[in-house]
């Protein structure tokens, strides 16, 4: 395979500028060629160019009176109740490699149009479960979220009821807050499990708390590992709370069979390290069988923010390659659902579309997902420099030597299982190539598109990221 560079194609977008000033009836003005020279600038600043022509198609439809382009058609509904099958999730239609996004603010705003417009983008986008926040007793008073208030049980309906409308699920996560009584948590519990029964099929998980809020006592840990009890015990995948939160003494003889892990957001290695930290999950001793990325980098997201479509896509898939078994997509307008800035991740919209970035991150997400195989977590996971990886690196190995010599790939791991495998060489640097061990036919997909960009069956050279699939003569 030759070295494949994206190469801007201007000619192409200014013809698409032309025909979308047609389809307003507008003659072309001085804004007209503002879009390709601002397509061009975003390119140049690091944004991959079909994310840049993405926005600049936005702001310019909007500029000229346009409605938004129509979203692709979301995939069907899953159907069935939710389990987990080793390391992967699986419902009627065996084990898949789940997507989520963060709507903490769901239960707040249940049964009004905002949510139900949000719920109905993200199912657009590819989005299949919410992660919605129960109970957020101490957030500010415009945001907050209380079980002991008159009508919450409603609004859990309301916004599982929104969700099966759209063919979503949701993901629960109880406490978020540090104001309930113990006895008030059990409350919450038992109240929150009957709007589960009524609907197990809706229900992707359950997480006891967000970062261990609510259980900082000495008896916490006690209370979380009881309450997990009670939802692993009728047949829900449980979590009890983020991995780093409570430590393998937390997870260690618990009843949760599935981990809710939010990897660190360290920005080092050009932006890459929080891509490659879910393979670190498989360190921790005692760890439940199966793990979610639940609170990876994201738009607008604490500590660090990324708003770049292909390392932002490439974190899902890597997620799956790690042997996860779900990714969520955490931004900042799925915090809070008002309008505010973070110190760190700047500008938070209210709703999801309203951050430029997400509409190609999804695309892309959806397009390396249709090339992956259902379960793909349950693979055999190959790192670089183990035996059953199908490659050999040259001139430098993934990681550490290619980072220094500014050569190769922040990392490439790969997922086997028999004769197939498939790997995602990310953090790519200059030229380098990838020799297979056994003889066997490979096809390379670009990132952000899905299209087919090489195929063969010899030595692979990249100069930026590609999915590779393959199969073992």
């Amino acid at each position: 395979m030759q070295p494949y560079i994206e190469v801007p194609n201007v000619v192409d977008y200014c013809a698409y500028v032309r025909a979308t000033y047609r389809e307003a009836n507008r003659e072309p003005d001085t804004n007209y060629p503002v879009w390709p020279v601002r397509a061009q600038r975003d390119y140049d600043e690091g944004m991959s160019w079909a994310a840049s022509c993405a926005k600049h198609t936005r702001e310019m439809r909007e500029a000229l009176g346009l409605p938004p382009l129509p979203p692709p058609p979301g995939p069907p509904p899953r159907t069935g109740r939710v389990t987990v099958s080793g390391r992967a999730v699986a419902d009627d239609a065996g084990p898949w490699n789940a997507l989520g996004t963060t709507l903490f603010w769901s239960v707040r705003e249940a049964r009004t149009p905002h949510l139900d417009d949000n719920l109905a983008w993200a199912r657009a986008h590819g989005i299949e479960y919410v992660r919605g926040l129960c109970e957020a007793t101490d957030w500010p008073p415009e945001t907050r979220i209380d079980p002991r208030e008159i009508g919450w049980t409603d609004k859990l309906r309301g916004v599982r009821d929104g969700a099966r409308a759209q063919g979503l699920r949701v993901y629960w996560t109880l406490f978020g807050g540090n104001k309930l009584t113990p006895q008030e948590q059990l409350k919450t519990v038992e109240n929150h499990l009957v709007i589960c029964h009524e609907a197990p099929e809706l229900v992707q998980g359950i997480e006891i708390s967000n970062e261990n809020n609510g259980f900082h006592d000495s008896d916490g840990e006690r209370r979380m590992r009881g309450f997990a009890e009670i939802y692993a015990r009728h047949g829900y995948p449980t979590a009890l709370t983020s991995w780093a939160s409570g430590a393998a003494s937390l997870y260690a003889g618990s009843a949760a069979n599935i981990a809710t892990e939010h990897f660190e957001r360290d920005p080092r290695e050009g932006g890459w390290r929080p891509v490659r930290q879910p393979w670190g999950y498989w360190d921790h001793q005692g760890c439940p069988p199966a793990f979610i990325n639940n609170e990876p980098i994201g738009i607008g997201s604490s500590v660090a923010q990324d708003a770049d479509p292909l390392r932002l896509a490439c974190g899902a898939v890597v997620t799956y390659l790690c042997g996860g078994a779900a990714h969520v997509i955490h931004t900042g307008a799925g915090v809070y659902g008002v309008p505010m800035t973070h110190p760190v991740g700047g500008a938070r919209p209210a709703n999801l579309w309203e951050q430029p970035t997400l509409e190609p991150t999804l695309a892309a997400i959806a397009a390396m997902r249709a090339l992956l195989p259902p379960g793909v977590a349950t693979w055999a996971r190959q790192n670089h420099h183990w035996p059953g990886h199908p490659f050999t690196f040259a001139p430098y190995q993934p990681g550490d030597e290619s980072l220094a010599h500014h050569q190769g790939c922040v990392r490439a791991y790969a997922m086997v299982n028999g004769k197939d495998w498939v790997c995602l060489p990310f953090g790519v640097m200059g030229t380098f190539q990838m020799a297979p061990k056994q003889p066997g036919t490979w096809r390379a997909y670009e990132p952000l598109t899905g299209a087919q960009v090489g195929e063969g069956t010899g030595a692979v050279i990249l100069n930026r990221e590609a999915l590779l699939v393959g199969r073992l003569d």
